[in-house]
């Protein structure tokens, strides 16, 4: 079972359409949140046999419980973090109120925009030692832990070369322990990059069965079950590329299977 997180930009590329295309297909249920002013919008799609229930949402996140037939049930965020400093404490803040309800089985997962210390970065100027205690706050009081990543360290970049080059890990997945007892070899994998700026995640439930293709792919095992687009919007003037996308995504409804 995998489960794919990607802050993606650029979907006027072919070779993105064509990926998302490929795999949304075969799926079956799907939820968004349109995007507000100059906010970008989120989406998820999952496949029929795999029970979703919308929790809440917000320009940031979509929080779901998440149950397979037969099996006990556990809690998913996809998040998008706030990339302006005045606003990331609170983000972090109120994220962290979602671990009330259901931290003892909980996976948080998506584009953090933040870093957790300085190996997580180079090029450009030092981190904010800020912001970092301020995720670090977040982990304290939700008592999450930071699954390894395979394949990679940084999930994005500047997308400049030489000395103007910065790569950071922006993108990550986070589990509770009673999480992480239940999926025992769940790994994180980092797929390869096309046209946006930012690397697909891929949670891969049950461990990694062989070694994937670098090209990208997005369903590993022919294993999907969800997959989340994050911060969906184009290069470009905002708020004329938005609302186009959208609109683009939702051409893209998984088959009524009816």
């Amino acid at each position: 079972m995998s489960i794919v997180a990607w802050d993606v930009r650029g979907l006027g590329n072919r070779d993105i359409v064509r990926a998302l295309k490929d795999v949304i297909s075969k799926l079956y249920g799907s939820f968004y949140v349109d995007p507000q002013g100059l906010a970008s919008g989120l989406a998820l799609w999952w496949i029929a046999d795999v029970q979703i229930g919308v929790i809440r949402e917000s320009s940031n996140f979509i929080d779901v419980s998440v149950s397979v037939t037969g099996e006990e049930g556990w809690f998913f965020t996809f998040i998008y973090g706030l990339p302006y400093r005045e606003e990331k404490h609170q983000f972090w803040k109120n994220l962290s109120s979602l671990g009330n309800d259901h931290f003892s089985r909980w996976c948080v997962l998506g584009d953090t925009n933040i870093i957790s210390n300085q190996s997580e970065k180079e090029g450009g100027n030092s981190v904010d030692n800020s912001q970092i205690g301020w995720f670090y706050e977040f982990l304290d009081s939700t008592r999450l832990l930071d699954l390894p990543i395979k394949g990679g360290t940084f999930t994005w970049s500047n997308m400049r070369c030489d000395d103007e080059a910065i790569v950071e890990k922006l993108d990550r997945i986070l589990i509770s322990n009673e999480w992480s007892l239940k999926f025992p070899k769940a790994i994180e994998i980092l797929e390869a990059a096309i046209a946006s700026d930012h690397n697909p995640i891929v949670l891969l439930l049950e461990g990694l069965k062989k070694e994937g293709k670098k090209s990208l792919n997005l369903n590993h095992d022919g294993s999907l079950k969800m997959i989340a687009l994050l911060k969906l919007e184009r290069l470009g003037t905002i708020r004329f590329l938005v609302p186009a996308q959208m609109s683009l995504l939702r051409s893209l409804r998984p088959l009524d299977l009816e």
